[in-house]
């Protein structure tokens, strides 16, 4: 899908670590509007915390972003960059889910967010550079499935179709067959 800048979208490019710590960031940006405290978001209650937050939650999409456009935010440490924010970011949640009265949802939310951060980041280090991400397929057809070899085989027909029988089909006598004694001399030693 080609945009107005000449660059190419291409959702393949992100890895799954950066797409976890991207929807994470999502998350973590959209529980800020949630109740973290009685009747308050996390706008009402900080005056710089909320603004930390969500500027971890937009770097952590934007990661992601730029990648599926083919540049590089951080450069080759994205992993370990996503991995400190979300450590920043859920030591913050962490703080005030140990230390807060009055707990609601929103804060909550957003320190398992948080911890989503982490884990994304800590995936992206561990993976390789160039491991398809879960929105690989996105835009793109199914991959063809080649056609499939019957199950259970056919029989031969004509002439070999027939059991083996020993001496006269030589090529097809089955094992265990060969070399056994005609019936009724048993098994003598040989020179006796």
């Amino acid at each position: 899908m080609a945009t107005a800048g000449g660059r190419d979208f291409e959702p393949a490019r992100i890895t799954p670590g950066e797409t976890i710590a991207a929807a994470s960031g999502i998350a973590l940006f959209v529980f800020l509007f949630f109740h973290w405290f009685a009747g308050a978001s996390a706008w009402k209650v900080f005056d710089v915390v909320d603004f930390v937050l969500a500027a971890i939650a937009i770097v952590a999409v934007a990661v992601a972003g730029t990648k599926a456009r083919g540049n590089r935010l951080v450069g080759d440490s994205a992993g370990l960059d996503l991995l400190l924010l979300g450590t920043v970011a859920s030591s913050i949640t962490l703080t005030f889910v140990l230390e807060g009265n009055n707990r609601k949802v929103g804060l909550w939310l957003s320190f398992f967010a948080a911890l989503g951060l982490v884990y994304g980041g800590w995936r992206t280090m561990t993976e390789a550079p160039d491991t398809p991400g879960p929105l690989a397929r996105m835009g793109s057809a199914p991959p063809a499935t080649p056609p499939t070899e019957p199950t259970t085989p056919t029989p031969p027909s004509g002439p070999a179709a027939s059991d083996p029988v020993p001496g006269e089909t030589a090529g097809q006598t089955p094992p265990g067959l060969v070399g056994q004694p005609p019936a009724g001399e048993g098994t003598r030693p040989p020179g006796v």
